[in-house]
């Protein structure tokens, strides 16, 4: 996990979670918007060698669940032109018997990294047990594009699964190369991608430990803390008694707090506790909402892994669970849309799974996968990822895609435009459509004077303002190399006496591949496609056609014949009343 201040004040004790990269092996996921990045950084990192994924993966809109080999999940959230997330852990039932690094999962007392142990304190924090477990820059940085030294897993994937024996009301776990997890859900959410590279917990009753805020790690820092505590009127005029009442309204007015207080492993007083801090820290709201997902999440898994909530009371018809259900819509739905069955419908100019993305902000492209480079000797270049943000996931979020020829003498062709919608893989990457480069079958009689295809990318999260454009360049580099310019330009050249059509590359007398009468000709470096002195491919295309016209021409006037000669003899026979005689034309007999 990397921190940063929680706020633009480097001064600022409060250290919020930037990023967080989770792995397991050699495989590795990242989510991070740590400095100096200024988007969203969403993406595999390593993957490992196992020829499976090790992490298994969900993602509901801006919302992430991993689940590790051992049965662990962590959960976490990312927003809309914010820098920092929150991290919910859920421990497995092995992890609740085991003592890992930090200590034992349902005990106060932690490890630090020289064994010695401290108690667990809320505020103002435990900022030695957190500088001790601190990763120095000389050791693995998991937050690298290039890692080494990380150990496989040698002994392939497992995850753990709870299930229900028949005849039994107790889930039994067991864990096993398997992806099940305890059939009870609630929403929806979509695996994410095979990996490529381009809190407490008993039997009964789960909690989460929230991390957010971590203690700074300098002693001085503390004795600022304690000093703020003592003054009356926080940072923008806030105080106490207005951050608790602010917390207070939030808390009544939630349809989905109303309906979990009641249950007796639900703790409404931390995330509450938390809403009053993030105010004293932040000097505003922005993570007030916050404090209903800490919520949300600490209902969701009680209510799903305790089978005594699954059935309606007595005098009732709904189950708790599925009460739950029908208002558990993520954040709320922030205030912006409205919940019904657990799904958000979301107020005109808002959009996300939880309405928290407001579609008028314009997106900003930071850059495009491979600086701009699609290169077809390794790949297709059907589509681009894009890279920047905040996207937003939602029908109106669109691609805007300008394109044009270079040919080889230096001219540019044509320039065309399209608007098309796009895929969101993150808030922080899109994919675009830039159509198929390379074609399967000219419909020409000659090979094309072509040379490379430039396109221009633009992103919009309503359809209506787009974001700043940036180049693609589509070239093959078994005969050409370009340069994108600093000022936005594009060079290219050939490396040699080649010839380029639709995407191929074909030496100095080498045939086309297609049109096999023309021949590549490179001479003083002018190319051209010529045509063999004994070859008329125009005239043998013609030819063809009309022999296939005739050919079918001639298989329907025999199938005419012997529908007529069928009718015919059938006819016959029933005025003579008897059996009509047996074809004895073979092509009829073939066609019929």
């Amino acid at each position: 996990m990397k921190t940063a201040p929680c706020t633009a004040s480097r001064d600022s004790k409060p250290y919020c979670p930037c990023g967080v990269s989770v792995r397991v092996g050699r495989e590795v996921f990242v989510i991070e918007r740590c400095a100096p990045l200024k988007y969203w950084r969403i993406e595999y990192l390593q993957c490992s060698v196992t020829g499976f994924k090790l992490i298994d993966i969900k993602r509901s809109g801006n919302n992430y669940e991993f689940k590790l080999p051992s049965g662990l999940i962590m959960k976490t959230s990312v927003y809309q032109q914010r820098q920092f997330i929150n991290l919910y852990l859920y421990p497995s039932q092995t992890d609740t018997v085991a003592t890992g690094l930090c200590g034992q999962v349902g005990s106060d007392i932690f490890y630090k990294r020289d064994r010695t142990t401290v108690a667990h304190v809320n505020y103002p924090g435990m900022p030695d047990f957190s500088s001790s477990w601190s990763v120095p820059d000389a050791n693995i940085d998991l937050f690298s594009d290039e890692i080494k030294l990380l150990d496989p897993v040698e002994t392939g994937g497992f995850f753990c699964k709870c299930t229900t024996p028949v005849g039994s009301t107790e889930p039994q776990f067991t864990c096993e190369k398997s992806d099940d997890t305890c059939a009870v859900t609630i929403g929806s959410s979509e695996s994410v991608d095979q990996c490529i590279v381009g809190g407490l917990q008993s039997k009964r009753s789960i909690k989460s430990h929230r991390s957010r805020r971590s203690a700074d790690n300098l002693k001085k820092g503390r004795k600022k803390r304690a000093q703020a505590n003592t003054e009356l009127t926080w940072r923008n005029g806030w105080n106490e008694t207005t951050a608790t009442n602010y917390c207070n309204k939030l808390f009544d007015n939630s349809t989905f707090v109303g309906k979990c207080k009641t249950i007796p492993n639900v703790d409404l007083s931390f995330p509450r506790d938390n809403c009053v801090q993030d105010i004293k820290f932040m000097g505003d709201t922005s993570f007030a909402l916050v404090a209903i997902e800490t919520i949300v999440n600490q209902c969701i898994r009680e209510v799903t892994y305790d089978s005594t909530y699954h059935s309606p009371p007595n005098g009732e018809t709904t189950s708790l669970l599925e009460a739950i259900k029908d208002v558990a819509c993520p954040l709320d739905c922030s205030y912006h849309g409205t919940c019904n069955k657990g799904v958000c419908t979301c107020d005109s100019g808002w959009a996300g799974n939880d309405c928290s993305m407001d579609i008028s902000i314009v997106p900003v492209v930071d850059h495009i996968a491979n600086e701009g480079y699609c290169d077809l000797n390794d790949r297709s270049c059907d589509a681009i990822s894009v890279y920047g943000g905040d996207f937003i996931d939602d029908s109106s979020t669109l691609c805007k895609i300008s394109s044009y020829q270079i040919m080889d003498n230096g001219d540019f062709g044509p320039k065309s435009e399209i608007e098309e919608p796009s895929i969101v893989k993150s808030i922080g990457e899109v994919q675009c459509g830039l159509g198929k480069s390379r074609k399967k079958r000219s419909t020409r009689s000659q090979p094309g004077n072509e040379f490379v295809k430039v396109y221009s990318v633009s992103v919009s999260n309503n359809g209506e303002a787009y974001s700043n454009s940036s180049l693609v360049v589509i070239f093959n580099s078994m005969c050409q190399f370009c340069t994108i310019t600093a000022a936005n330009d594009v060079q290219c050249n050939y490396t040699g006496d080649f010839c380029i059509s639709e995407g191929t590359c074909y030496g100095n007398g080498e045939p086309h591949s297609q049109h096999t009468c023309y021949t590549c000709s490179v001479e003083n470096g002018a190319r051209e496609w010529v045509k063999g002195g004994d070859c008329d491919d125009d005239m043998l295309w013609i030819i063809g056609v009309v022999l296939g016209v005739v050919l079918i021409l001639v298989i329907i006037a025999i199938l005419v014949y012997c529908v007529v000669k069928k009718n015919k003899t059938q006819v016959g026979s029933i005025d003579n009343k008897t059996s009509p005689p047996p074809y004895k034309s073979g092509v009829c007999l073939f066609i019929l």
